[in-house]
């Protein structure tokens, strides 16, 4: 999908609009570095581009004038829809949201709410929302939704209400799994996810959290660690992930703490289990019920950021009870990427090419929805090992 729809748009790009143009080295502009969640977030001619693993605003979308691409190329086998590509033959779904944006279309809108009311994850809630966070000594309001009812200490991590530690790791027990696109429970399967195919997994173990901040600084502060980039408060919010890492930075801490990054096929069975689900809970669809994601109003379940890991457990955990393997951040994992590598993988403990120009990352992020597209456990996502981003952070291995 990724590169079908860049390449469409160098192909376009002699009849873009004007100040639509692509450089000598190929690199399109029509691209912004405005983020967006829909049309009315991008400035007049420009349109939200969701097919993006973080949408964007940029010039010319499909079915616009001036474009010799198709809308198939341009929305890579989905419809274009007013500019903005929408699933083939859509059927809007509410459910039981009642505002905000339909969350099996992604476009439709299922209602508004009266004066006075903010939607918060398809629902009106007062804005003069009362907090009452009960007993709760960490976590979010679960009144309001917005308002933290407290923070733990580094090292720990809000569950149910109560601090825990995060530092731990869980076992994955070896023997073998489904890895790839089950298109029994998943229609939205790209074909780098195929063939679905059996691997098996010597035991290893997984950190149960994304790395903190917090744990990150630990690093930092002995001179092993660079300090990250972007978004980086380890004192006001050390039990949030870690972002804004390289590949290169983030391996540089899990051997710094005695472990390595995880291999894509030891990420997707700790993601997944042996059942062959969609998402590390099941195959329930996505909501901020389960995972920190876009809940069709704002990012972050309606805070616009990461929250502390492990906010969403147990409900999303996978079924070896790790906290954010959907959503909240990206995750670097060891391989390289190559779009046909499950075509001849080995069926025994697979760790990728032996080359390559991207590294693989994995489960989706605090600004992702589009029905649920970017949060799938099977779902294989790539960029430079030396670039960063805002949503993009990692957990640890260690070979058992």
């Amino acid at each position: 999908m990724r590169i079908n729809f860049w390449l469409c748009m160098v192909l376009a790009a002699g009849l873009m609009a004007v100040g639509c143009e692509t450089g000598g080295d190929g690199d399109d502009e029509c691209l912004t570095s405005t983020p967006c969640v829909g049309n009315s977030d991008c400035d007049s001619g420009q349109h939200c581009n969701t097919a993006l693993a973080t949408p964007m605003c940029q010039v010319l979308y499909c079915g616009q004038d001036g474009s010799e691409c198709s809308e198939d190329e341009l929305c890579a086998g989905r419809n274009c829809d007013d500019g903005i590509c929408v699933e083939d033959a859509c059927v809007p779904a509410c459910g039981t949201s009642e505002c905000g944006m339909d969350p099996v279309c992604g476009t439709q809108s299922c209602g508004t709410c009266d004066d006075g009311h903010t939607c918060k994850s398809g629902k009106c809630v007062e804005d003069a929302c009362v907090p009452a966070c009960g007993t709760s000594e960490c976590g979010m309001d679960p009144v309001c939704g917005t308002q933290i009812c407290g923070s733990c200490s580094p090292g720990s991590g809000c569950l149910l209400g109560e601090c825990v530690e995060t530092g731990e790791m869980k076992l994955v027990a070896s023997g073998s799994f489904w890895m790839g696109c089950n298109e029994a429970v998943d229609t939205l399967c790209e074909s780098n996810e195929s063939p679905y195919h059996e691997v098996t997994l010597s035991g290893y173990y997984m950190d149960r959290t994304e790395v903190t901040q917090g744990e990150y600084k630990k690093c930092v502060d002995a001179g092993e660690c660079d300090t990250p980039s972007c978004d980086w408060d380890p004192t006001g919010t050390p039990n949030r992930p870690v972002v804004c890492v390289t590949w290169s930075q983030a391996g540089e801490y899990c051997v710094w703490a005695g472990k390595r990054l995880p291999t894509e096929a030891e990420w997707e069975k700790a993601a997944r289990g042996t059942d062959g689900r969609k998402y590390p809970w099941g195959n329930e669809d996505a909501t901020c019920e389960y995972a920190v994601m876009y809940d069709g109003t704002d990012y972050g379940c309606g805070t616009n950021s990461t929250w502390d890991v492990c906010s969403k457990s147990p409900a999303g955990d996978s079924p070896y009870g790790l906290c954010d393997m959907s959503g909240n951040v990206w995750e670097w994992v060891s391989d390289w990427y190559d779009s046909r590598y499950y075509t001849n993988s080995p069926a025994s403990n697979p760790t990728g090419p032996v080359s390559g120009s991207f590294r693989v990352y994995r489960g989706g992020s605090f600004v992702n929805y589009f029905n649920g597209y970017f949060l799938r456990a099977s779902l294989r996502y790539y960029d430079y090992p030396s670039d960063f981003n805002y949503n993009l952070g990692f957990r640890c291995a260690r070979s058992q």
